[in-house]
């Protein structure tokens, strides 16, 4: 958005220096002769869009499924170098041989999160082993996963984001999520929001088709 933000105030500026040439004249008739061109913002989401459109179907033709790159594109801004790498990182997981059960899992994670709301809890707060074993994970690897995000080495984010996968089933396993008691409840909740950050600054798990 920025760099088209500046193509377009570079050559609406260009327009008005040179506003008796009949090649702009269209330009003119849209985007006026003032200072700045008008509907600024909407020229520049337009070709944002159309940008992103172009990327979606240039990685579907390299081999990456729609589900996946659509998954990337929700959560990600339109830079074409961090969607460029996500993409191909998670698309190295279509011949992990636990790929469904990894899906399965952080899928569910997701959708049991969205739209919720929540503080992490203490470690003191938690009462059952596996609410613990996932606790410590959380604790070893978001540290590194925000590191690997920094530096753009999602391959290496989503390697440490999948460390988390057996504590996460492990608590679905051995507990229930939505338990009668509301405190307990949100101790639970607070674990998976935190696996759900983890994961949000990759992709949207929810949306990758798992069939």
């Amino acid at each position: 958005a920025e760099l088209f933000g500046q193509a377009v105030d570079n050559l609406h500026r260009d327009v008005r220096m040179h506003s008796d040439a009949e090649v702009f004249d269209k330009w003119t008739a849209c985007r006026g002769a003032e200072a700045t061109a008008s509907d600024r913002a909407g020229v520049i989401d337009e070709l944002v869009q159309f940008t992103r459109a172009r990327f979606r179907a240039q990685a579907i033709a390299d081999g990456a499924s729609a589900d996946l790159v659509d998954a990337v594109m929700d959560v990600t801004e339109a830079d074409p170098l961090v969607l460029e790498r996500k993409v191909e990182a998670i698309k190295a997981l279509q011949g992990h041989p636990d790929l469904i059960a990894i899906l399965t899992t952080f899928k569910r994670v997701m959708n049991i999160t969205r739209d919720q709301q929540g503080a992490s809890p203490d470690r003191q707060e938690l009462s059952e082993e596996s609410e613990r074993a996932l606790f410590d994970a959380l604790d070893a690897a978001e540290a590194n996963i925000q590191q690997a995000t920094e530096r753009l080495d999602y391959s290496e984010a989503l390697r440490l984001s999948l460390t988390l996968q057996p504590a996460v089933a492990r608590l679905f396993d051995e507990v229930l999520i939505d338990a009668p008691d509301p405190a307990v409840k949100a101790v639970r909740m607070g674990l998976l929001l935190r696996v759900a950050g983890a994961f949000r600054g990759l992709a949207d798990f929810g949306r990758i088709n798992t069939r």
